[in-house]
């Protein structure tokens, strides 16, 4: 494998006024005639969720080239190219190798670019009447889609085979990218785990007043969106990220999960990505159809039960706390929440011995209905895309962010923990894996490469004898009222599955055809 570690993507800004204003600018030549970029350099400017500290800098915006073989040196030609968007709610996170080195896919004759994007207030602040339009962390990944296309060939790659890939936020980000008429013609497939962007829950609740309340945090009194700007733009970056969760809305206080500064849906303008909410975009049929892989794990909600856990008795007296963030309360919300109650604990209450439901509640209101939600519109409005869905419940010994929540207590596969199967990790380096950790690794990398280099997973008989089996793309439904979730469920074996969350997907989308889909109501 050679790899081109953090080669700088754009300008440095002069600072200040920092990045959180200037558009990032695309380098158009090194300072030096050679660079050796063989060293990870900073990440972007961050707050560190689990050192709680703040880490990294405005100067962040690098990517990672891994290949097997650059130009010139391969007799088989250039290869697909898989593109890879770190999660970490558009608030933490890095391309680095610690987490994601993609050593096995090298085995599967494909370049990986993996990189860093602008985050929290300096990625996803808007204050479109101060000229803030937002989005800049969704630009930042538009950038390298453009550099892929000029100049991966280089590295072996080839610019009309690129696969953009992403977990959890970078999922909701490559679902973005999917849908935008300004993204989709730098790829032509996309895999979405753990996260599509097709519910408000992918958006930043009231932006502009976040930006409102930011600049009041560091001294702001006045009433001018200019103003409060031009102090923002005085402030040190690290003094904006200290203050993020003080824009948090009452509402999203009492989410288990805490976002504040997300992609947002822009006015029309020069370099704008996201014009539409995906409900309605994803109503017109989207030309060309670009292949997709999406799906979720079967324990997706841990991360925000290792909160909820310490709050039965506030689920238990006020039930409405159940419903999800995208559900637009009704007046009787009490009441609805007590039949969401009812239909996941039955007359019990929620004690400690229920967490496995309360998990199912979680998952679903964040995770498991966006999935199956964003498959049926697809479905039904994208007849000409091939689309292949998975569930992944292999409750294995890497799974490190479920290690790390101490909750082996529970059955499921933690959110995240599926990237720790296709990416070598410093996590993993304690746990060697027995035959069946090496066996799912094997046919997660395979399946995936696949897809890069065909857009088909399991194209080939030679997949199947080596325990892979056909997986087969959800039938589309144009017309009709009955939608089929077709899955694979990756195990340890893997086998195609129907259905595999009909009952709380039929419950939940008769509530929010009575409700709302947030803004938007769903198709019938």
């Amino acid at each position: 494998m050679t790899q081109t570690q953090h080669k700088p993507l754009t300008k440095t800004p002069t600072l200040p006024p920092h990045f959180l204003k200037q558009p990032a600018v695309p380098l158009e030549s090194f300072q030096t005639p050679v660079l050796e970029c063989f060293v990870e350099r900073s990440k972007c400017l961050q707050y560190d969720q689990l050192l709680n500290v703040l880490v990294g800098s405005e100067d962040g915006l690098f990517l990672n080239v891994y290949t097997p073989a650059l130009t010139g040196n391969d007799s088989c030609g250039l290869l697909p190219v898989m593109v890879y968007i770190h999660g970490g709610g558009f608030l933490s996170g890095s391309g680095d190798a610690f987490l994601y080195d993609p050593v096995h896919f090298m085995e599967q004759r494909v370049v990986i670019v993996t990189f860093n994007y602008r985050l929290g207030p300096l990625g996803f602040l808007s204050l479109p009447e101060a000229g803030i339009e937002g989005n800049a962390g969704l630009k930042d990944q538009l950038i390298v889609l453009q550099w892929i296309r000029n100049n991966i060939g280089q590295f072996g790659g080839d610019p009309e085979n690129v696969t953009l890939f992403g977990e959890s936020a970078g999922a909701k980000a490559a679902y973005l990218h999917y849908l935008s008429p300004v993204s989709r013609k730098y790829f032509h497939r996309v895999i979405c785990q753990s996260g599509v962007a097709c519910s408000d829950l992918a958006f930043q609740v009231e932006p502009s007043e976040k930006a409102r309340k930011l600049a009041k945090c560091v001294g702001y009194e006045g009433s001018s969106d200019q103003e409060a700007l031009d102090l923002l733009l005085k402030t040190p970056a690290k003094e904006l990220f200290k203050h993020q969760l003080a824009t948090l809305t009452d509402s999203e206080r009492h989410e288990e999960l805490q976002f504040p500064f997300r992609p947002v849906i822009e006015r029309p303008h020069p370099g704008a990505i996201v014009l539409q909410h995906p409900l309605d975009a994803l109503q017109t049929e989207l030309d060309p159809p670009i292949p997709l892989i999406t799906g979720c794990n079967s324990g997706e909600g841990m991360i925000a039960l290792t909160k909820a856990q310490h709050h039965l008795a506030e689920y238990n007296a006020h039930p409405e706390r159940l419903l999800p963030p995208m559900l637009r309360l009704p007046a009787n919300a009490n009441e609805l929440g007590k039949k969401v109650k009812q239909f996941y604990f039955q007359t019990r209450p929620i004690t400690s011995d229920m967490l496995p439901e309360l998990l199912d509640v979680l998952s679903d209101n964040e995770y498991v209905m966006a999935t199956v939600t964003a498959a049926e519109l697809v479905a039904k409005f994208q007849p000409k895309v091939k689309h292949y869905c998975y569930y992944f419940t292999h409750d294995g010994r890497w799974g490190n962010l479920k290690r790390l929540l101490n909750m082996y207590h529970l059955p499921g596969v933690c959110h995240g923990d599926d990237v720790f199967y296709m990416f070598s990790s410093a996590l993993n380096a304690t746990l060697p894996g027995d035959a069946d950790e090496v066996w799912v690794r094997q046919a997660f990398v395979r399946m995936w490469s696949n897809f890069a280099h065909r857009g088909d997973p399991t194209p080939d008989d030679g997949d199947l004898a080596e325990g892979l089996v056909r997986w087969e793309p959800i039938e589309p439904c144009a017309g009709k009222s009955y939608f089929k979730l077709r899955c694979l469920q990756i195990d340890r074996s893997l086998k195609m599955v129907a259905n595999p969350f009909l009952k709380r997907s039929t419950f939940w989308r008769e509530l929010f055809r009575t409700y709302g889909y947030g803004s938007r109501k769903l198709p019938e």
